[in-house]
């Protein structure tokens, strides 16, 4: 069985003309040990899908549909407090690094040197949720 499920997941936000959706039908699976990176451009749902796993999402925004299971457990079940008990020292999710995102020649050892520092930081965590952003020819994390 995975440790991270996510089955279908549709992530939608409340504006003032009706919902629209952040995350339409993403699935993947996490076995232990395993580490996975959403890749894609700016505004495609990648910091999103992770704030959908982790409950955090914004006031306006709502899982509108499929499932987030995590060690066989549904976490739309997950009550704030089971929530917040998991959040850093089950399942981490590395925040933006601004000053990545603004260089477009972002050296590789500098990408490399952040994930050990988040892994170190978060070694209790199972899952470490990373974030890829493409630009040019450099891949950015956070």
């Amino acid at each position: 069985m995975a440790l991270l499920t996510v089955n279908n997941l549709r992530t939608e936000f409340a504006l003032s003309k009706g919902f629209v959706a952040a995350v339409d039908d993403v699935s993947f699976e996490l076995n232990e040990g395993e580490c996975l990176g959403i890749v894609g451009e700016s505004g495609c749902g990648k910091t999103t899908t992770g704030l959908s796993i982790m409950q955090l999402l914004p006031r306006n925004g709502k899982v509108a549909g499929g499932e987030i299971l995590f060690d066989g457990h549904d976490l739309a079940k997950f009550s704030d407090k089971q929530m917040q008990d998991i959040r850093g020292n089950t399942i981490a999710l590395l925040p933006s690094v601004l000053w990545l995102l603004m260089c477009p020649h972002t050296i590789h050892l500098d990408i490399i040197l952040q994930v050990v520092y988040y892994v170190e930081r978060y070694s209790s965590a199972s899952i470490l949720l990373f974030r890829f952003h493409s630009r040019q020819h450099c891949v950015n994390l956070f």
